[in-house]
């Protein structure tokens, strides 16, 4: 989803230097203490000094949850810069009631899941609804069993 909307800005017109995507489960931030976290807004400006208060920069954070106590620097960005951030993470401790207190009520929650099969098949354009043809329920087998890839029921 962050790449989709980092699509979009583009499509817009936003330039891409305008754009800052970090990917904290990157093994090589791990390690990064959440003072650290002001080191990586300084080396941006400082690829880009100009942008300093004017345009709006677009933060993407993904899997923020990796770095210790990275609440407040995000609180601070959203005080003190011209920014919009978009985190994500895969764990209990981003539950979106705790984002909303973090972030002071200044949060919108989406919660994603998976596609369910039915949802699969509809984008894969595969007919499920009906009185099936032997080919489609082919198609429809085909497809499942190509998302188990080499993983067997047993």
């Amino acid at each position: 989803m962050l790449f989709q909307l980092m699509h979009q800005l583009l499509t817009r017109g936003v330039p891409r230097q305008d754009i800052l995507y970090i990917n904290f489960f990157d093994d090589r931030l791990h390690s990064l203490p959440q003072a650290g976290l002001h080191a990586i807004l300084e080396a941006y400006f400082a690829l880009y000094p100009d942008k300093r208060h004017t345009d709006r920069l677009y933060c993407f954070f993904d899997e923020i949850q990796a770095i210790p106590n990275w609440e407040p620097f995000v609180e601070r960005l959203l005080r003190t810069e011209n920014c919009s951030i978009y985190i994500t993470g895969s764990s209990a401790q981003l539950l979106s009631r705790e984002i909303a207190t973090q972030m002071r009520g200044r949060a919108l929650s989406w919660e994603l899941f998976p596609f369910s099969f039915r949802e699969f098949l509809d984008y894969q354009d595969i007919a499920h609804q009906g009185p099936l043809t032997s080919r489609q329920e082919l198609r429809i087998q085909h497809a499942f069993t190509s998302l188990l890839g080499d993983r067997r029921i047993s």
